[in-house]
């Protein structure tokens, strides 16, 4: 079985044997499109990411000869893509990342009220979701809107050229503005503002949905093989909720990548009065993912890295002294908990005694930071951390150690990385039935490789600099 994630900067498959190993991967690096006037403009091109999907696909067919291929998919949410009616896009993807629709975002917020939407939808009313874009292509591009037939996130684009299947899964539907999380419905209130109708938007189904690839795709491919199943997965950080375990009470997932995500699974959708922080639907049956996002954790991080042309990770040796700096890791703004797209980061601390080495470990204790505050705010809303279960690409030693001394909380480092993938890869195996259920495979396939636990030696000057962050990240809202 395979999972392929389709990421912000990358499609990656990973191949694994029932029992959780991996067997192979491929990678494929898709560009992503920064407006050289306008920086808060972010696309892709739908027909790049297509050629280059087929061509991961061929290359797990080739690493699978002789056996079955059963392959699940996982990506990036929020985006929006238009297409007509046989899938030909219409647009590029607009993705998570672009804020163009901050104005759309207030007409929307006008009309129906920030309660209002986010107590129906789970979602605090962003630039960053689909709805808001989806409005500015009907202000800015008519044309476009009115031609396409169909609205969707880029997942299910691909999923659709493949198998001619209208449908979504309900993570990702869920994570629109356009989904009443309660009824398990689009949001029929926000739907009329764009003037659309629920024919615009795919049906959602469960995420185990399964089907095969075409014959004409297959033969685009171009590889002698006659059935290849395909489930369509979910949201990548759902997807790695799973692929790490945290998926009971007490557990939560930090997934770190490009941006990072901290994700509670509950059994209903919990709403905070605050509303700091994103509910949608799980990727599990019957369950809901509680999330806080940071835009910028990976991101901010090979930014200080091209910045200082410091091109050596910190290891082992830089684990004894904190850096001595405040580092506020807001590079394209926050999301939880304060959801201000226009804040920006900040280095405190600054001395003659600074250096690279300083400065790189400073981003680590300032995501480290971040996610304190978090943890504080899911503690509010009485949701328990005994432990942090840690994939993505920043799930080095280093860092986990860095979070644990920062936050005191042991975070567990699993045998499995690639999370976002593992998970899609778990959930088309339940979908044609290699595993009878998500708590067998909790159990017996997902695997711990190490636990970092929380040291005390740095902990009074962490208590210390903690105090710092929250204040400086208060002055820099203010600014």
């Amino acid at each position: 079985m395979t999972g392929i994630d389709i990421g912000t900067s990358s499609i990656k498959a990973v191949g694994f044997k029932p029992t959780g190993d991996k067997i192979f991967d491929h990678r494929e690096d898709i560009s992503l499109h920064i407006h050289e006037n306008n920086p808060e403009y972010v696309e892709q091109d739908p027909h790049e990411i297509f050629q280059k999907f087929l061509r991961i696909i061929r290359n797990v067919m080739l690493s699978c000869k002789g056996e079955d291929i059963v392959i699940g998919l996982s990506s990036t949410s929020p985006s929006v893509v238009a297409i007509s009616s046989d899938g030909e896009p219409l647009s590029r993807i607009i993705t998570w990342l672009d804020r163009r629709a901050e104005n759309e975002c207030r007409k929307i917020i006008d009309k129906l009220g920030m309660w209002e939407i986010y107590s129906r939808t789970g979602l605090r009313p962003d630039s960053i979701f689909t709805a808001p874009k989806i409005m500015w292509m009907k202000e800015h591009t008519p044309d476009i809107f009115r031609k396409a037939d169909y609205f969707v996130q880029v997942k299910d684009y691909l999923f659709f050229k493949l198998t001619r299947e209208p449908v979504t899964d309900y993570s990702h539907a869920s994570e629109t503005l356009l989904f009443d999380i309660h009824r398990k419905k689009y949001y029929h209130d926000m739907i009329e503002v764009l003037e659309l109708d629920e024919d615009n938007f795919f049906t959602p189904v469960k995420s185990e949905f399964t089907t095969n690839i075409r014959s004409d795709m297959l033969e685009k491919i171009n590889v002698d093989k006659s059935d290849v199943y395909i489930t369509l997965g979910g949201v990548d950080s759902a997807c790695a909720a799973l692929g790490i375990g945290a998926i009971s009470s007490g557990f939560i997932a930090d997934i770190t990548g490009t941006s990072m995500c901290l994700d509670a699974t509950s059994g209903k959708p919990i709403l905070d009065k605050e509303m700091r922080f994103e509910t949608y639907m799980h990727v599990l049956p019957e369950s809901y993912i509680m999330e806080a996002s940071l835009p910028t954790a990976g991101k901010a991080l090979s930014t200080i890295l091209n910045l200082t042309n410091y091109h050596s990770y910190p290891d082992e040796r830089f684990l004894d002294k904190p850096s001595g700096l405040i580092f506020l890791p807001f590079l394209s703004g926050t999301r939880s908990p304060d959801w201000e797209p226009g804040l920006r980061g900040l280095v405190y601390g600054l001395s003659l005694a600074s250096s690279r080495e300083r400065l790189v470990r400073s981003v680590y204790e300032g995501v480290a930071f971040w996610e304190r505050s978090i943890i504080d705010g899911f503690k509010d809303l009485g949701i328990t951390v005994e432990e942090v279960r840690c994939g993505g690409g920043g799930a080095s030693k280093y860092w986990l150690q860095v979070k644990a001394d920062i936050t005191g909380i042991p975070h567990i480092l699993m045998r499995e990385k690639d999370a976002s993938a593992f998970g899609a890869a778990l959930i088309a195996g339940k979908g044609t039935g290699i595993y009878p259920s998500y708590e067998k495979i909790a159990k017996e396939v997902i695997a711990v490789e190490e636990a970092v636990k929380p040291r005390e030696i740095h902990r009074e000057t962490y208590d210390s600099m903690y105090e710092k962050f929250l204040r400086l990240w208060s002055l820099v809202r203010e600014l």
